[in-house]
């Protein structure tokens, strides 16, 4: 069942050690904080679309100060499985989309629906630059990428597939 939670603020964050960070996004009202586990591919890739749809939107009155950091409960809800991005014109409103990955178990018959949790969320245009920015600072402050594949290096260096 999804959840609309209205307007909120969306952060994004990361725990541990590059190479071993766990991500989360986690939206931010006055009703209380939700926290979903996700991939760093996952951040990364959201924020790069939400940019793509603000940059095709027409600039915003202002901006007023927004979290960024994320808050207790780091316990997830769920783990993030699809996100679906549209933009509320009447409300001048980009809204999310977090569904629950649910993964199928090989014994249930295919045609059975599997309940999971989900999200609706609706950002300002405001809230939304906020989130890019920290998001894909987030997502840069890992590993560095190798120069010829651009896979994530170690402090040793890795095997680059395309050295051989």
């Amino acid at each position: 069942m999804t959840h609309d939670l209205g307007t909120v603020v969306l952060v994004s964050g990361a725990v541990g050690e590059p190479g071993e960070r766990t991500f989360f996004l986690q939206t931010q009202s006055r009703d209380g904080v939700h926290t979903v586990k996700c991939e760093k591919g996952q951040v990364a890739a959201l924020a790069e679309h939400v940019q793509r749809l603000l940059a095709d939107l027409p600039a915003s009155g202002g901006s007023a100060p927004v979290p960024i950091d994320l808050q207790p409960p780091l316990e997830p809800r769920f783990v993030l499985g699809t996100i679906g991005l549209a933009y509320d014109t009447d409300a001048d409103r980009l809204v999310i989309v977090l569904e629950e990955l649910v993964v199928a178990d090989e014994d249930e018959p295919e045609d059975l629906d599997i309940e999971h949790d989900g999200l609706r969320l609706e950002l300002t245009r405001d809230t939304a630059a906020s989130f890019c920015v920290h998001a894909l600072e987030i997502v840069a402050a890992g590993r560095p990428a190798c120069r010829w594949c651009g896979r994530p290096m170690d402090l040793d260096g890795h095997a680059c597939p395309r050295m051989n």
